[in-house]
């Protein structure tokens, strides 16, 4: 009886134990820098004066002490919130003086925006958590004035083109807010980065629709390209950012956290950045052939097919180097041009919004979250969906530094449709690369284009599966019955151990 009963109870805990979690570190080495002379060796349109006089307001700001940034940071607060006052004001009057004072916002909340980046708070510090909710109260007013301003995609064109006269400056204007925003991923409260999604999901969906009446605006074509082209930079800049956003809500339990095993995010935003991240990328194929290094986070090479490709061509092979990621990429470009028809071939390497930086994935295992993105486009901008190449020898190959991927030996995939990263159709092996010192490569051959990255386990799903979400009612229920089936066996026993001497006391009476 003693046997049986301690069965029941230790069933249903062997059914509700996970084997194997690994205990993660997390990485809170993020750069918040902005490089203004990158930008402007990037920018080929004119940049707004007020972002060029702001890289001396930036290093004067840098030289004071902790006590004077929070006052220069309070007194913009205030110019911030006085200005959104004198706008409400204006519009409730009818008045045509609320887009000066939107202007002046945006100057003001740029600059507020881009100090606080610069202001980072250190998880070693006693005070650690004091800075982040100072920095999270000022972003928070700064991101309800820009709600209030530019909330509702409807209207925001519009807002945006009463700014100045300027056809060319007016769209940078917004966006240089958003992207100084999202320099500020540890200062983003709950909820509030809805604001810049949806900023930026209009911005991106919008902008063939509204750029031809801009275009005409400004008049000369040339400048008409290279403003266009900047406003794409910095529209996928600061998707790239909003990578670092995700990262921050894990931390602070604002989304579901990663997979213990996987460091998987399941995240439905995370894959609205992975798509609109993709989404503009296609827009730089416009822009010609070259290398963009948008961010420290996202890398992108552009091939446009020359045309009259021919068969004599396709041994040829290109190499993609990143020494930083210790990513390369082996592309016989001339053949997947040619083969399936394609103006142009993207390779990108970028941080991945799905998976959590944690230090020790690349030693203990679980997935890397620097993936590849290799993507072909038709003559209408397009994406050609590759399952398969003829020749094989022509394949992609992608490789990634032996140390300093340690424990990841498998070469995975992003299945968008299915919502899993899986390891179907690539191959993976060890390669020495004579090319890079001899040093060890896990090397990657699909067969397949998509986005790639390596882990330690072979397929797992990014959003919870159902059986998963109702695992833990099923082992309650298991529980409670197997309590139910000892309560009724025990309470069945003594009853039968009752009756039993019962019976036996009339037996020795009669």
């Amino acid at each position: 009886m003693r046997k049986l009963f301690s069965l029941f109870i230790i069933l249903p805990l062997i059914i509700s134990i996970n084997i194997g979690p690994l205990q993660w570190e997390w990485d809170w080495d993020f750069n918040f820098d902005w490089d203004f002379d990158k930008l402007l060796e990037i920018f080929k349109s004119d940049i707004p004066a007020f972002i060029e006089n702001m890289k001396t307001k930036i290093e004067d700001f840098m030289r004071q002490g902790e006590e004077k940034k929070t006052e220069i940071l309070n007194g913009l607060e205030s110019k911030i919130l006085d200005l959104q006052q004198k706008i409400k004001d204006e519009i409730a009057e009818q008045t045509e003086k609320a887009e000066k004072h939107i202007k002046q916002l945006i100057e003001q909340g740029t600059e507020m925006a881009k100090y606080l980046s610069y202001k980072v708070c250190d998880a070693a510090d006693m005070d650690y958590e004091e800075c982040r909710n100072d920095k999270k109260k000022l972003l928070t007013n700064l991101l309800g004035a820009v709600k209030d301003n530019f909330g509702e995609c409807s209207v925001i064109i519009g807002q945006i083109s009463k700014l100045t006269e300027d056809a060319q400056t007016n769209l940078k204007y917004i966006l240089f807010l958003i992207d100084a925003i999202t320099e500020n991923p540890d200062a983003i409260e709950k909820g509030k980065s809805q604001i810049i999604y949806d900023i930026l999901n209009c911005l991106e969906d919008k902008l063939e629709e509204y750029w031809p009446a801009i275009s005409a605006k400004i008049g000369n074509q040339e400048v008409s390209f290279n403003t266009k082209f900047d406003v794409t930079n910095l529209l996928l800049k600061s998707y790239s950012n909003l990578v670092n956003v995700i990262h921050f809500e894990e931390i602070d339990g604002y989304i579901k956290k990663a997979n213990e095993a996987t460091g998987l995010i399941p995240d439905s935003q995370a894959k609205k950045i992975h798509q609109g991240i993709f989404s503009v990328l296609k827009k730089l194929n416009e822009f010609g052939e070259g290398v963009y290094n948008i961010s420290a986070n996202l890398a992108l090479n552009v091939i446009v097919n020359p045309g009259n490709l021919d068969v004599e061509g396709d041994a040829e092979v290109k190499w993609i180097y990143d020494e930083n990621k210790g990513i390369g990429i082996k592309l016989h470009s001339n053949y997947m041009l040619r083969e399936k028809g394609a103006k142009s071939l993207q390779a990108v390497i970028f941080d991945s919004p799905f998976v959590s930086l944690r230090a020790s994935n690349e030693k203990e295992g679980g997935t890397s979250n620097t993936f590849v993105g290799i993507t072909l486009y038709d003559a209408d901008g397009n994406e050609i969906i590759v399952k398969d190449f003829n020749i094989e020898d022509f394949r992609p190959e992608i490789f990634f530094k032996k140390t300093l991927y340690n424990a990841m030996t498998t070469c995975l995939y992003y299945n968008e449709d299915e919502d899993t990263i899986e390891n179907t159709g690539i191959i993976s092996t060890i390669e020495r690369l004579s090319q890079f010192n001899g040093e060890e490569y896990i090397k990657c051959i699909p067969k397949h284009l998509s986005s790639f990255t390596i882990g330690s386990y072979e397929q797992s799903s990014i959003v919870e599966k159902p059986e998963e979400k109702n695992k833990g009612t099923m082992i309650a229920i298991i529980v409670v019955s197997c309590i139910g089936g000892v309560a009724l066996l025990v309470g069945g026993f003594f009853l039968f151990r009752y009756l039993r001497r019962k019976n036996n006391s009339s037996f020795y009476k009669n």
